[in-house]
């Protein structure tokens, strides 16, 4: 975690592009990593526990850009207000009685409070790195009473994962040598990922790759549908100010809904996220 705070820094306080500060974040510049989110993505999908639908299990996420991509993606759809209300309001409950195990909270209920936090179902997002529910049905279930719908831009981003997977030896060969440019691709070492990609350089195939974009595509498939209503992707800020009691952000929320949805019922093209600045009213 203490990677992600660095991307918090570096990107609210010295004004660093997100995805720059995500590559930054674990040997900073000048030069840095290279590992955008894309390309942290594809390290995940391209391995044999997510082919098999498996959750990702802490040695392979502990210091590594793979273990909070996660939290720097709901940035990148919600805003820094869904990650900051949560952990506030996982501080709130500490104040209140309740408590969570620090280093094994229940991944249904997190994945709720998280949603409930950023306005959206992030399942699916969060189900893609690795955080497996428990129980999908009961979550589900959990997510609807809570108000809380898929997001499109949520669709999207699984989509554009589904399609950089690798499709070939030679695709993926390229994609070694981003992940590694210095040495122009990964050599046999001791580093657990580095000699993971060396061994995959000899026995990447079509085959192999259509074991991930299968997976991926089953991935989107339990979560979104043609006919299934799609959020609005309102951010989370403007969220808070309804439950802060504003009357404009109440009437701002309104007018996007009632606007978008007519329009997505009268061409049926892809719904944008609202851009809103945070105001006080």
């Amino acid at each position: 975690m203490v990677n992600f705070l660095a991307v918090a820094v570096q990107n609210r306080k010295f004004g660093v592009p997100l995805e720059k500060a995500f590559e930054w974040s674990f040997s900073g510049p000048p030069g840095g990593d290279k590992f955008g989110l894309d390309l942290v993505a594809m390290q995940w999908a391209t391995r044999e526990e997510f082919q098999r639908g498996e959750k990702m299990v802490s040695t392979l996420m502990q210091y590594q850009h793979r273990g909070y991509a996660k939290y720097v993606d709901i940035v990148k759809h919600q805003g820094w207000d869904s990650v900051q209300g949560f952990w506030r309001s996982v501080q709130e409950d500490f104040r209140n009685g309740i408590t969570y195990n620090r280093n094994n909270d229940p991944p249904d209920s997190r994945i709720l409070r998280m949603s409930k936090s950023a306005g959206v179902d992030l399942t699916p997002l969060l189900h893609f790195w690795g955080i497996n529910p428990v129980d999908p049905e009961q979550l589900k279930q959990d997510i609807l009473e809570a108000g809380l719908l898929p997001s499109t831009q949520i669709k999207r981003t699984l989509e554009r994962y589904r399609d950089t997977i690798p499709r070939s030896s030679a695709a993926f060969q390229q994609h070694a040598k981003a992940m590694y440019p210095a040495s122009n691709g990964p050599r046999e070492t001791s580093q657990y990922q580095e000699q993971y990609y060396f061994q995959l350089l000899s026995t990447y195939d079509e085959a192999y790759a259509t074991k991930s974009v299968t997976q991926m595509q089953t991935l989107i498939d339990t979560y979104f549908d043609a006919d299934e209503s799609e959020s609005d992707d309102i951010p989370a800020t403007l969220v808070a100010g309804v439950v802060a009691g504003s009357l404009a952000a109440v009437f701002m929320v309104s007018a996007f809904v009632v606007k978008a949805r007519t329009k997505r019922r009268n061409d049926s093209s892809p719904l944008p996220t609202a851009k809103v600045v945070t105001t006080a009213y």
